[in-house]
Parts: C-alpha cells; sequence; structure tokens
C-alpha cells in the first residue's frame, strides 16, 4: 500500500510541475512546455518607446521550458540526467530585435539552474519581482547589469533580494533579512535567496545602497567597474573574504560593516571618500593565516583618498599595518577604535589625530611614523587612546 502511495504522489507531482509549465510562446499561443525542450526560453513580443518618443519593438524573456520528463525527474530529485542547460546565458537578441526585459517570475522554481550569465554589453533593462525566485541551486550571477529592477529604480526594487521574492521557503533556500531605504524611510525586508549564491560579477558602475545588505551566503563579488558603493550595500555580507575596488571613487556609510570574514581590501587610485563605519566590524581584516609579512597584509589607503570618517575601521581586531596616503589631514573619532593588535601606522607627518581615533589599541606597541605612540606626545597619546575626554 505505501508503495502504490509513494507512487501516485509522484505521478501527481510530476504532473502539478508539467502543468505549471504551460507558458506561453512568441506569438502568444499556449503551449505545453512538455513538448519543448528543456533549457528553452519562451518570449514574447514587446513595444517601448525610445529617446525620441517613437515606438519600437523588442523581446521579454517570459518563461524557461522544462519537459514533462524532466520535471518527473526533478520531482524525484534526479538532476543528472535532466537534459536542460545548468549554466544559462541571457541573450542580447533573439529574431533580430533586442531582449530588454525579464517578466516576473519568469524562471521561478528552474531549481535545475546553477548558473545565470547576462551578455557583455547586455540589451536587459528590467529584471521583474521574483524573476529567479526558487532557483534553489543558482550558484553564480555573472555580468549583472544593474541591482535589483532597474538602473534608475528605488526603495525595494533596488536591492539584489527583489530579483528573488519572499516566496515560500523550500530547501535550498535561505532567508536574508534586508532593507531598503525610500527618501527617509527605511523598510525592514525578507527574501529567500539561494543557499549557495557564492559568486556575482557587477558590470555596473553603481552598487546602490542596501544592494547586497545580508546576503550571508555570498564568498565572491567582482566589480571592476564599479565606481559608487552606497551605503550599507554589504553589511552583513559574514563570508566575504576579500574585495577588490580598482575604479571606486566613493564608499558610503556602513558599505562593509559587519563583513567578519573580510581578510584583505584593494582599494584603486582613484579613490576619494570612506564613510562613517564604513568596515566597522571586520575583524579578520588585515588576517592571513600563510603569512604575516607587513607587505602582504598591510592595509593601503592611497593618496587619492581625502575623507575617512569616523569608525571607519573599528573593531578590526586583527589588523597590524596600516598606509596611510598623503591626502588624508586627519584620523577622526573612532577610526581605529577597537583594533586591538594594530602596530604600525604610517601616515602624513602632520596628521591631526582626534579624541579616541586609536581607543581600545594597545598604546605600548603601536608605532606612529616610526615612534612609538606613547612617546610622541603623552597628551596627544593620553587623547588618541581615549585615556582622556574633553567633551
Amino acid at each position: 500500500m505505501s508503495k502504490l502511495f509513494k507512487l501516485l504522489t509522484t505521478m501527481i507531482l510530476a504532473l502539478c510541475l508539467s502543468v505549471f509549465f504551460i507558458a506561453c510562446d512568441k506569438g502568444g499561443e499556449t503551449s505545453d512546455s512538455g513538448d519543448a525542450t528543456t533549457g528553452e526560453f519562451i518570449y514574447e513580443l514587446a513595444t517601448g518607446e525610445d529617446d525620441a518618443g517613437e515606438e519600437y519593438e523588442y523581446y521579454k524573456i517570459t518563461g524557461y521550458t522544462v519537459t514533462s520528463e524532466d520535471a518527473l525527474k526533478m520531482a524525484n530529485g534526479d538532476f543528472s540526467t535532466v537534459s536542460g542547460k545548468r549554466d544559462i546565458v541571457i541573450p542580447n537578441e533573439y529574431n533580430g530585435k533586442n531582449v530588454e526585459e525579464i517578466a516576473p517570475a519568469a524562471f521561478a522554481d528552474r531549481i535545475i539552474i546553477k548558473s545565470i550569465k547576462f551578455e557583455l554589453d547586455t540589451k536587459i533593462k528590467t529584471i521583474g519581482a521574483g524573476a529567479f525566485s526558487g532557483c534553489a541551486n543558482l550558484e553564480e550571477i555573472i555580468n549583472l547589469p544593474f541591482i535589483g529592477k532597474s538602473v534608475d529604480a528605488a526603495g525595494e526594487e533596488r536591492v539584489l533580494g527583489f530579483v528573488f521574492g519572499s516566496g515560500t521557503a523550500v530547501a535550498g533556500l535561505t532567508d536574508v533579512t534586508a532593507k531598503a531605504y525610500d527618501e527617509l524611510t527605511t523598510t525592514d525586508l525578507t527574501f529567500k535567496v539561494p543557499s549557495n549564491l557564492k559568486k556575482i560579477t557587477f558590470v555596473g558602475e553603481k552598487v546602490t545602497e542596501c544592494a547586497f545588505f545580508g546576503f550571508n551566503m555570498l564568498e565572491e563579488i567582482v566589480m571592476d567597474n564599479a565606481t559608487f558603493v552606497g551605503a550599507s550595500a554589504f553589511s552583513g555580507c559574514v563570508k566575504l573574504i576579500s574585495v577588490n575596488l580598482p575604479a571606486v571613487t566613493f564608499i558610503n556609510d556602513n558599505a562593509f560593516a559587519g563583513c567578519s570574514a573580510l581578510q584583505r581590501v584593494a582599494f584603486g587610485s582613484a579613490l576619494e571618500f570612506i564613510g562613517d563605519s564604513a568596515f566597522n566590524g571586520c575583524s579578520y581584516l588585515g588576517y592571513n593565516y600563510v603569512t604575516e609579512d607587513e607587505s602582504a597584509i598591510k592595509l593601503v589607503i592611497p593618496a587619492s583618498v581625502k575623507y575617512i570618517g569616523n569608525n571607519a575601521f573599528a573593531s578590526c581586531a586583527l589588523l597590524k599595518y596600516v598606509e596611510i596616503g598623503a591626502g588624508v589631514t586627519e584620523i577622526k573619532t573612532g577610526v581605529f577604535a577597537g583594533c586591538s593588535d594594530l602596530k604600525k601606522v604610517t601616515a602624513n607627518a602632520d596628521i591631526r589625530i582626534q579624541i579616541s581615533a586609536f581607543a581600545g589599541c594597545n598604546k605600548d606597541k603601536l608605532y606612529l611614523n616610526g615612534k612609538k605612540f606613547g612617546d610622541v606626545d603623552s597628551l596627544l597619546g593620553s587623547l588618541a587612546f581615549g585615556e582622556i575626554d574633553l567633551t
């Protein structure tokens, strides 16, 4: 009896999956995806307006086919012989027209997808709500052109969780508690994000505020073209290990706060601004399990930087060596507070040091420009280490 019940359950589940995958094809007629090849996109012709106000036609992706046979395999948890592509590429064109849109829920529950890649110079302008919802085995997104719905999205539509949605919890998805700013309002949001989403390559110029907030599974982010990193953009990305920011000019407040596993950050020569608490709580910053050689683990702040905000590197407990470029004229309150392992700081000889800039550091082992900090100026040292408060 139990075997019969199990067989009937599997057949019903497979039937439900195959019915679910019925979708509209490019001509607007319905077709059962059980008769289509797994891995084919489903397109719909749409109309838009160009910059001159002229109408034009483009295609949007509305679905991704799965055959009835493959649906049965998936219902049984068997992915090894599913014929569909696991690494999908979002095309720039179809039938001679641009592909500019991914519809809401277009790839919903396509659990065979392992990676999503946008072609370089993608024509995609809009990604709908929950477009990748339920893609429980997604591991990588390549050439992501913008964060959220579109380049000019606002509020909750400008965070990455928007494209994953907040649907039903299933195996392989993780709750991500994120935030979204909309003018003066802050909204707490919960999204269902693939647990194995480890790497994202972002090719846009602006990482919006809270873009990856709370993405606690993300291990690697590549953003060679980004010039701006918004407030709290990566806050709480606790598995992020290394970050290169070659083109970034502006890092806003709390951008990487709480990235507790972050060991290395490389700034480019265009960087000008590091906001308040930008790397606060990056407790492993400067750590290298292979070597303690200064050149390998030193935090280098380039000469292009003009401003470092309060508490910018606070509680980076394993940070040992810091080189501050000549463009910085002041070490503000709490910049290195709680950096208890800090040994050596080199900076402009005339740099000003605010009260409690080094609070919680070890004055007896910290050297500033080659001299033990406590010997430079006893009053300055006491103020900088928070031993005297003049406020």
